[in-house]
């Protein structure tokens, strides 16, 4: 059984990694167990890019040195948004016996720009 955890896990953060990569590309967000196993917490951490052609509009990220945390309250409501978009789609990739996803306003702390961009 815990090995089924872990693996279900590690396809999960894999998948969160790779969403986040095209949601939120100035980032590098990685899904962590915060003890040993993953139903006792999990834990997001950030890394923004450095400065640079990668930043979109509205990205945090506005020097040129990378910044670490995992502190979520550092992203914008939008981030955020994503992030918790990103968490969401990955867990439910994963576990899911249905093709189908109901999603009530996800789109609300989004900017105009982004909410054309990604949805």
């Amino acid at each position: 059984m815990l090995a089924s955890n872990e693996l279900v896990f590690a396809r999960v953060a894999s998948k969160f990694r790779s969403l986040c990569g095209s949601l939120l590309p100035s980032m590098t967000l990685t899904l962590s167990k915060t003890k040993g196993c993953a139903s006792e917490g999990l834990a997001i951490h950030f890394t923004r890019a450095t400065g640079g052609a990668g930043e979109r509009p509205g990205d945090a990220a506005a020097d040129s040195s990378p910044y670490s945390s995992s502190s979520l309250e550092q992203l914008s409501g939008g981030q955020r948004t994503l992030v918790s978009l990103a968490l969401l789609l990955s867990a439910a990739h994963e576990g899911a016996h249905s093709s189908v996803l109901l999603l009530d306003e996800v789109d609300a702390a989004l900017d105009e720009h982004i909410q054309v961009r990604e949805l």
